[in-house]
């Protein structure tokens, strides 16, 4: 889920260089935002990144019982 949601800023910080369009402070904010809310995501669920599937599954099995 980071990964995508990095690819799509990436994508839409390289649309705005490439169109040179003008810098407007609301877009700024919101791109400001977005990578704040990515940093928190990457934080919280930043352990998860190096474990598989079965791992996973088995990590949430234990936390509910």
């Amino acid at each position: 889920m980071c990964q995508i949601i990095k690819q799509k800023l990436n994508r839409l910080d390289k649309a705005i260089v490439d169109r040179e369009i003008a810098k407007d402070t609301k877009i700024e904010q919101m791109i400001q935002d977005l990578n704040w809310r990515l940093e928190q995501i990457n934080k919280t669920y930043s352990y998860t990144q190096g474990l598989t599937e079965k791992e996973i599954k088995e990590y949430l099995e234990s936390i509910q019982r």
